[in-house]
């Protein structure tokens, strides 16, 4: 009979065969984006607030977390009153990031053209830019709420986890900055690893459908991405 790590063996040099071929992919799709548009430019304007305003919190918070609630404690170390200051804090964070990310939004939808004319002049403000960047603000409200998520799931989960869920990474790095749980698609044969590849599918699928289906070329491109951030925001809750 087999076991999980029999399982995991197994399925390991196809998986990785797979990620492979996916990283080729989204390699493939982001060239031809970058290739055809201005998205680098919005991109790097657009991780600004990530950057300045995000990554701070984050990691000061991920200090805070992981003094509140002991990583591989017992019932006396996590204490009832030490896991509601952690929720009440985490769901403060989580409103005050999406505070944030909604007022990027909102400014962003009227003053794209006027950021990127002072950056670029009219080789940016004219064309697809403007658009560009206002859809990548609804993709900053997404990296708000992930790196909270992240955060808390890093500094928190149990050591044991942690390290096996870095040997999977270390085995498949498509998707790196994204934190992926092996508690969802019924434990498809109980591995992170499948996991991974089958959220890297289905993240290239909707820059499939986004880019080309719908025809929205780079635009498409970042609406793929919040799905995948909203997918690695799920993986965290779970």
């Amino acid at each position: 009979m087999w076991t999980l790590k029999h399982r995991e063996c197994a399925c390991l040099p196809v998986c990785l065969f797979l990620n492979m071929l996916l990283s080729l992919a989204h390699l493939s799709v982001h060239i031809w984006v970058c290739v055809h548009g201005r998205y680098d430019v919005v991109c790097n304007l657009g991780a600004l607030a990530a950057r300045f305003v995000f990554k701070p919190v984050e990691e000061n918070f991920y200090v805070f977390f992981a003094k509140v609630i002991k990583r591989d404690g017992d019932g006396d170390a996590n204490t009832k009153e030490n896991i509601s200051l952690a929720a009440k804090t985490l769901a403060t964070l989580l409103w005050f990031v999406a505070l944030i990310g909604l007022t990027v939004l909102c400014y962003g939808q009227a003053y794209s053209r006027a950021l990127l004319h002072l950056y670029g002049g009219t080789t940016l403000s004219d064309g697809p830019g403007p658009t560009l960047l206002r859809t990548y603000c609804v993709y900053v409200l997404m990296l708000a709420v992930n790196g909270i998520t992240e955060c808390f799931f890093f500094a928190t989960a149990p050591t044991a986890y942690l390290s096996y869920f870095n040997r999977v990474m270390v085995s498949s790095s498509l998707r790196s900055s994204n934190v992926h749980s092996e508690m969802c698609f019924l434990q498809l044969l109980h591995s992170p690893l499948l996991l991974q590849v089958g959220l890297s599918v289905a993240f290239l699928a909707a820059c499939w459908y986004f880019t080309v289906f719908l025809d929205l070329g780079a635009q498409g491109f970042i609406f793929a991405n919040c799905v995948n951030m909203g997918t690695s925001c799920e993986q965290n809750y779970v």
